[in-house]
């Protein structure tokens, strides 16, 4: 159970995390086009945000449990994991 909890620990913390360091390596990597890379990491925030978002309320509205949602949230983290 302890080695579990570590593991989801360090999980968590990497994915809120990481976002950070890549978009500051981007930045560096880029700095003539600043706005650009703000406005377009901006935007994609939204919509991935808003896909999801409209992703869970259909579900829902399909009938479908929360316990759903925490099943594709489950993994989508594991996707992530072994994206990276």
């Amino acid at each position: 159970l302890g080695s579990f909890a570590l593991g989801v620990g360090v999980l968590s913390m990497t994915t809120s995390i990481a976002p950070s360091f890549i978009f500051t390596i981007l930045v560096d990597r880029m700095e003539d086009s600043l706005p650009a890379v703000s406005a377009t990491r901006e935007f994609l925030l939204n919509v991935s945000r808003t896909t999801a978002l409209a992703a869970s309320v259909l579900l829902l509205a399909l009938g479908a449990g929360v316990e759903t949602l925490y099943v594709l949230l489950a993994g989508a983290v594991l996707l992530e994991a072994l994206a990276r």
